[in-house]
């Protein structure tokens, strides 16, 4: 028994935990003046090498944003002018049903996501940069050309579906929009860290998609749900909060659409929500975004250790 029964024996962690004290290890060391300006440079050739890895890709490039303003083009087609009172439930619908969409549309980029975690996989087991720096500068790029594809699909839908067109209105909807494919794309960076191979990513994002659709308010409602499950499920839902924001945003100052506030209620309740502004929304979707962009430090930083440490097993063996 390698742990040993004696008072003088090594007591050793389970393989995770031991993996997960490698990750604190590895990130809060503290840091050399001549450490910190090698990751600055180290900082800018992976930039300029994200930069130069998705331009090359511009049939991925190309098919994201043509996919995107599709998306946008069938929406606005299929909806058409809404924002009368009749067409109010059906739009705030489509705004659930094509915030799931944007969410799947992260199944365009796993391919290329997968194999550039598996690049930095074997550079972090040859030391040549931290995950804290990886986590930093690498996947810019990608979140540069996601808030392009939301600006083109919500610009395309607000058009086709006759809505508010004031800056502060169409502007809330883009920003919305933009900060919700932000968090699915965080949680695809979580699922690639986390899955074995490139079909399980597959299988993960398309379920945990639907997921949040269904806890939306579109399907199950809050009040629906166990007592337990009431406070913090819903909460969880990327959709629900832009759908919601959006909503509020399009609709609430809208006297054409919707001109008697009991409407207004009225709506909010059919959904399971009420009580809440525009901007907490927005603010969920952002508390969402930190608490992702943690979670997606903690599991690339925990793969690479634990891919380091048995590599390191097998060359022991």
């Amino acid at each position: 028994d390698d742990r040993g029964t004696g008072s003088g024996a090594p007591f050793l962690l389970p393989l995770p935990l031991l993996g997960w004290r490698a990750v604190l290890e590895d990130t809060f060391k503290r840091p050399s003046l001549s450490m910190l300006q090698l990751w600055l440079f180290k900082g800018q050739i992976l930039m300029h090498r994200s930069l130069l890895s998705l331009a090359q890709r511009y049939e991925l490039v190309a098919s994201s944003v043509v996919a995107h303003t599709l998306l946008g083009c069938l929406f606005g087609w299929i909806m058409g002018p809404s924002s009368t009172t009749a067409g109010v439930y059906n739009t705030t619908s489509f705004f659930a049903v094509g915030s799931l969409f944007l969410i799947l549309f992260n199944l365009i980029f796993v391919f290329f996501m997968y194999n550039n975690h598996q690049v930095f996989l074997k550079e972090y087991t040859r030391g040549l940069y931290p995950n804290f720096l990886k986590w930093v500068v690498l996947d810019w790029p990608l979140y540069t050309l996601r808030f392009i594809n939301a600006i083109l699909f919500t610009v395309v839908v607000w058009a086709l579906t006759d809505q508010p067109t004031r800056s502060e209105v169409q502007g809330f909807a883009v920003l919305s929009f933009m900060f919700m494919v932000w968090v699915s794309s965080l949680l695809t960076e979580i699922v690639v860290s986390l899955a074995e191979d490139r079909r399980s990513v597959y299988l993960g994002i398309t379920s945990l998609g639907f997921t949040n659709f269904c806890f939306s308010g579109l399907f199950v409602k809050a009040q629906t749900l166990p007592h337990w499950m009431r406070p913090w499920v819903p909460s969880l839902s990327m959709i629900r909060w832009n759908m919601q924001g959006v909503f509020i945003d399009a609709f609430q100052d809208n006297a054409r659409a919707i001109p008697a506030k009991v409407v207004f209620t009225g709506i909010l309740n059919l959904f399971g929500w009420g009580g809440k502004t525009m901007w907490y929304c927005f603010y969920m979707l952002l508390a969402n975004i930190l608490v992702y962009k943690v979670v997606s430090f903690w599991t690339s930083g925990f793969s690479a250790v634990m891919r380091r440490g048995g590599r390191r097993l097998e060359k022991d063996e």
